[in-house]
């Protein structure tokens, strides 16, 4: 055996074993980190937070998740190829649909505070202007966020026709279009090395992945760059299978643009020039990679030549080096923390800020010490690749909250989010059985070249790089292709054990049966358990109409004897709760809260109550709950916050959200205004909530009984397709897959 089959053996053994490690992790994972009210429900209810019910629930449902995919396998295997394309037409119809409805349920989304947000704000002055604002300190700092600043720019312009209530729509209907294109070479990669059946496992993998759907509404780096990974990998296989060079040229032009928008795709260039050490001879190596650059090179230049066209000059005495992401690494949890980022800014020189860098790298090294790395590691693993749902939640703010935001972005997300961690755990399985096939087939094909990439992706965000859980999203579409070739090698295991003679009554069959019926009784036993909980028990929870808790730059509302605090706020639907945060009470006083109902210049009270420092805060906010429901319907309020009596120094100062930060932000409440001594202040906001308190089970009966019945029936399908093929039922044998050596 020569030394390079012995090198992918041993690869193939390390991606097992780690794609193992981050299955069993995603299984555990909610229930250890999740210690709040918040987390994944727990199907299985216990007293404890690390609770071995909730794992086993996810573990059962997995099971059923996996076995349903090797059900469709044996199903899609019967059917002729005029029915299996009728079914990926079928499959891409019900895509679109999903898009949609997520498009008109979020079409308003605003983006976040931060990162997006940043953007965001840039690209509205791009806008008014032409050009980048004078102050690029964001950009200077992050100039890796610069094309996707110019993209975001370039689509309000040509595609909203500079109009701002477009914008929010466009961006979202433009993430749509990069998934889809991602999913639709996904699919004929697929396709070309397989068959319509397994292009069609591919979109079903890919409709039950809910997060690349669930950032659509999130327009940032990411939902452009996923487009890329499946593209980049099918146009590596047309030119192994053509050795046409025009597939490398348009390579390296896609490549380039890819680097443009997400710099983290410069992770395939390394897996692809591996992949072609083992393919094809060192000579021809260094040919490709020369056609290549052909390309990559002017798309690049021809790219920072348009950047300077719009104002943009980069300046080193700011700019984050490439030490600034590796000490992040090494921090807690290996997060993005804001004194890292000031370190970085108060160094005047390129020199000095990696300087800096290096001394607080080898500082935390050190501390760590060997086992410390280790569980640093391990804890950014988790982080990024375990997390089912990829952070989804945290990367949008709702102008209207309503019951589908509350059940898919707000406080109500537990049960999704619970069926995306048992998703992603039968994909992350299934990928580590696509291990399993260099070992079988002991060739160099594209499963390869997608797990050198994979694995490649996992080291870097593991070891070196700053982590977080959406990083993890971006070669996401190449974790489902090797999850499809790893329902093959799980289908080819099942096979050895299948007997061709084997009838209704055989050993075999009965044992489906009865894994079957297992599997059913265990469904059955854990509804049973949290029917109560989850439909009879009333839960206490807040019907928002305003929740800006967001607090942010260097001012605060000051409540004295010569100044009030006034923000006024649009009500869509009836409340009964106010809430505002305060910074610190000086002194003893008494203060007023004031609440007023706005009919075009006449104002009417509807509420008042006097409170002192003593009063009780909840979750650091000072609540007031009204005698009655005030009613919404678009009317205009505003609160108004006064000082009654006490000391003449006494003062209370308020949280804001409002200019003075590291960064320009953007205004994160555009449906009212915040007020000091009658004076609005431009692109401030009080920290608030405006809410209506609800008491009533977390869903209804009828939805919990969906809930179960589903997987009921996927295992009713198990059970069929378990059963043995009729004599005129045709398996029909996979077209030649790719492979070269």
């Amino acid at each position: 055996m020569d030394m390079k089959k012995i090198s992918i053996y041993m690869f193939s053994i390390a991606f097992l074993l780690f794609c193992f490690c981050i299955t069993a992790l995603s299984l555990l994972l909610p229930s250890i980190w999740q210690k709040n009210p918040d987390s994944p429900f727990q199907f299985v209810i216990g007293n404890q937070f690390i609770s071995f019910g909730q794992a086993m629930s996810l573990l059962l449902f997995a099971v059923i998740t996996v076995l349903f995919y090797l059900a469709l396998y044996r199903f899609f295997s019967r059917l002729s190829n005029k029915w299996l394309k009728w079914i990926a037409a079928g499959l891409f119809f019900m895509i679109i649909c999903m898009e949609t409805v997520i498009i008109i349920l979020f079409h308003d989304m605003l983006p976040p505070q931060f990162d997006s947000g940043h953007v965001y704000v840039i690209a509205l002055h791009m806008i008014k202007h032409g050009t980048l604002p004078a102050d690029q300190f964001y950009l200077q700092i992050y100039p890796n966020n610069l094309p996707i600043t110019v993209a975001r720019y370039l689509l309000y312009r040509f595609a909203a026709f500079g109009n701002p209530a477009h914008f929010m729509l466009v961006e979202k209907l433009a993430s749509a279009i990069c998934l889809n294109i991602g999913i639709y070479f996904s699919w004929l990669l697929m396709v070309k090395l397989f068959n319509h059946k397994m292009g069609n496992l591919l979109l079903i993998l890919t409709m039950n992945c809910f997060p690349l759907f669930l950032y659509i509404p999130y327009f940032y780096t990411e939902s452009l760059a996923l487009m890329f990974p499946s593209m980049l990998v099918y146009l590596c296989y047309r030119y192994f299978r053509t050795k046409q060079v025009i597939y490398l040229l348009i390579l390296g032009a896609a490549f380039a643009i890819a680097c443009q928008i997400r710099e983290n795709m410069l992770l395939f260039a390394p897996a692809l020039f591996i992949f072609m050490l083992y393919v094809l001879r060192l000579k021809n190596v260094l040919i490709c990679a020369l056609m290549i650059l052909l390309t990559f090179l002017p798309v690049t230049f021809g790219a920072q030549a348009y950047y300077k066209h719009l104002g943009y000059q980069p300046d080193n005495s700011v700019k984050a080096p490439v030490t600034h992401w590796i000490a992040l690494g090494l921090s807690y949890h290996g997060r993005y923390n804001t004194p890292d980022t000031l370190l970085s800014v108060s160094k005047p020189t390129q020199q000095a800020k990696k300087r800096a860098d290096l001394a607080l790298i080898k500082k935390r090294i050190k501390e760590k010490g060997p086992s410390g790395l280790v569980k640093q590691w391990g804890i950014k693993a988790a982080r990024t690749f375990a997390m089912g749902d990829m952070s989804y939640p945290g990367h949008g703010y709702p102008p209207h909250f309503t019951t589908a935001y509350r059940y898919i972005f707000d406080g109500h997300k537990q049960v999704l989010k619970f069926t995306i961690q048992f998703l992603h755990i039968a994909a992350l399985f299934l990928l580590t059985l696509s291990s399993l096939r260099f070992l079988r087939v002991k060739k160099y094909d594209i499963n390869l070249l997608i797990q050198i990439c994979l694995f490649g992706s996992f080291l870097f965000f593991t070891v070196l790089w700053e982590a977080e859980p959406r990083y993890s999203l971006l070669f996401m579409p190449l974790t489902l292709i090797g999850a499809v070739y790893g329902l093959k090698e799980l289908h080819v295991l099942m096979a050895k054990k299948r007997s061709q003679t084997a009838t209704i009554w055989s050993g075999q069959t009965i044992r489906n049966m009865m894994l079957a019926v297992c599997l059913l009784a265990a469904l059955l036993y854990c509804a049973k358990l949290n029917m109560k909980n989850l439909t009879d028990t009333p839960i206490h929870y807040q019907d928002y109409v305003v929740d800006q808790y967001r607090t942010k730059g260097i001012h605060y509302a000051l409540v004295d004897s010569g100044h009030v605090a006034a923000q006024t706020f649009t009500a869509d639907k009836a409340f009964d709760r106010i809430a505002f945060k305060p910074a610190n009470y000086k002194g003893e006083a008494t203060y007023r809260l004031s609440l007023f109902v706005q009919s075009g210049k006449k104002e009417k009270k509807v509420y008042e109550e006097v409170f002192s420092p003593n009063k009780e805060t909840v979750k650091g906010f000072n609540a007031f709950t009204l005698k009655k429901p005030l009613p919404g319907g678009g009317r205009h309020y505003r609160m108004l916050i006064s000082k009654v009596s006490g000391s003449k120094a006494s003062r209370l100062s308020l949280h804001v959200y409002g200019v003075g930060g590291l960064y320009e932000q953007q205004d994160m409440y555009n449906n009212g205004q915040f007020f000091q001594n009658g004076k609005a202040i431009p692109r401030t906001d009080l920290t608030f909530k405006i809410s209506k308190e609800r008491t009533e089970p977390y869903m209804r009966r009828s939805s919990y009984y969906g809930l179960f019945i589903i997987p009921a029936l996927m295992i009713v399908f198990y059970a069929y397709t378990a059963l043995p093929p009729s004599r005129s039922q045709r398996v029909r044998k996979p077209l030649n897959e790719f492979g070269s050596s």
